[in-house]
């Protein structure tokens, strides 16, 4: 899975290298600091701690001011990133719905009504996914 950085603020990373329980959180931060992902946004700033006790886990602060913290204890590399991606594609197909103009439109349809009849099928608007 790659990662993408448009429209992640910051990332920062705390791991414990003598825990079994690093793994994640540094392949993780191996794949925030590649040169394909600070290419996908250069302003991005991602740091680390490394500590020798502590809790492994990974914060992101997302262009939006939204911060998630995310304890990669458990988790697998693919579940964070599918986590933080998550998040990014929302915020990518808010800012999509906007410039296309349809945030917040009216939807009308004649689907399965033969034809002569309009249905109001509600409004467009960006509903973030639930974690």
């Amino acid at each position: 899975m790659a990662m993408q950085l448009k429209h992640i603020a910051k990332i920062f990373v705390q791991l414990s290298p003598l825990s079994g329980e690093a793994r994640s959180a540094r392949e993780f931060l191996a794949r925030a600091t590649s040169r394909k992902a600070l290419e996908s946004n250069p302003a991005c700033e991602v740091s680390r701690a490394i500590r020798l006790d502590g809790e492994n886990f990974v914060e992101v602060t997302y262009a939006s001011k939204q911060v998630v913290r995310i304890s990669t204890k458990d988790l697998k590399i693919d579940d964070i990133m599918s986590r933080i991606n998550g998040v990014a594609e929302d915020m990518d197909m808010q800012e999509r719905l906007k410039a296309a103009g349809l945030d917040g439109q009216k939807v009308i349809s004649t689907w399965n009504s033969g034809g002569n009849r309009e249905r109001d099928m509600g409004t467009v608007s960006f509903q973030p996914r639930q974690a």
